[in-house]
């Protein structure tokens, strides 16, 4: 077991604390971003990691475009709703290519219909990000929020009516 594997097994699962201490502990290791993308595909590792991987682009951390296809092709697998919140977090940071949008729309329309309201509310941001960058989404993105904002729970819609004053 590698070092990383090992501090994620101890971690809890909730101390921010902990997990920030691991971040510390492993992100100048030259292997650090691949290794996390590599954990995603592990129940057992995928929340923490990916919390690592916001954390680790939240501080300037980048991938490259090869590594982007990994995460991308690692989301149908995810089984816990806050790595699935975590990687939303992380769209703004990715490479998303005409190859990758597939699969990334997929998980982020699914994510729009999630129990979880952090989880619907970053899949309205992740529809947001998929229509920046592929401008054939905007129109039916436009109506998706309009819908939204009737349906939806009051935080959702604080987070739906942030994205349209960014301008959809």
């Amino acid at each position: 077991m590698l070092k990383l594997e090992r501090d994620l097994a101890r971690w809890d699962g909730k101390s921010a604390d902990d997990i920030r201490c691991v971040y510390d502990r492993h992100h100048d290791e030259s292997s650090f971003s691949d290794s996390l993308i590599s954990l995603l595909g592990s129940s057992e590792f995928a929340v923490g990691a990916s919390w690592l991987l916001k954390h680790y682009f939240e501080h300037g951390g980048t991938v490259d475009e090869k590594q982007c296809r990994t995460i991308c092709n690692a989301l149908p697998a995810l089984s816990h709703w806050a790595a699935s919140l975590h990687l939303l977090q992380c769209l703004p940071y990715l490479i998303i290519t005409p190859q990758d949008r597939q699969v990334l729309e997929l998980f982020v329309r699914e994510g729009l219909g999630d129990r979880n309201k952090f989880v619907r509310a970053w899949s309205y941001n992740g529809l947001y990000e998929l229509s920046k960058r592929f401008p054939d989404l905007r129109d039916e993105t436009r109506i998706i929020f309009e819908m939204a904002l009737r349906d939806e729970a009051p935080s959702v819609k604080a987070r739906i009516r942030q994205l349209i004053k960014k301008g959809v």
